[in-house]
């Protein structure tokens, strides 16, 4: 089965534990500095770049398949993988897909190995609606 694929591999790959921790570094005031959001617009450069160079083209609806490389298994699998919604998220602004709801997603799997290199090979497959 033929996939379009990229890769990101960053040691600072953030899982859902920085994530959250982000998340609680938000203001009170309005214009506070709000970590999750500065966290999610970096990344969203990060992994735009790599779709870019990538040469991905537009999909309507997808399947993705993500392996997750990691140097240890300190990290748990959920903890990792959480980063998919930096990703669908990038995808959709980079016009990949229209929009990162059921519409245009049919769902994903994770496949974790330990790696020296810690980060993601995210592997997109078109998903073909059987005609009727």
């Amino acid at each position: 089965m033929d996939y379009q694929s990229f890769k990101i591999e960053n040691d600072n790959i953030p899982g859902f534990n920085e994530m959250i921790l982000a998340a609680k570094s938000f203001g009170s005031k309005r214009g506070s500095y709000n970590g999750y959001a500065s966290m999610k617009r970096e990344w969203g450069k990060i992994i735009g770049s790599r779709i870019r160079e990538s040469n991905i083209f537009h999909i309507d609806k997808l399947f993705l398949h993500l392996i997750w490389n990691e140097p240890t298994k300190r990290r748990d699998p959920d903890n990792i993988a959480t980063f998919i919604k930096f990703i669908l998220d990038a995808l959709q602004n980079e016009g990949i897909i229209d929009n990162d709801g059921w519409k245009h997603i049919d769902g994903w799997t994770n496949e974790f190995v330990l790696s020296k290199q810690r980060g993601v090979e995210v592997r997109l497959y078109e998903h073909n609606e059987p005609k009727t």
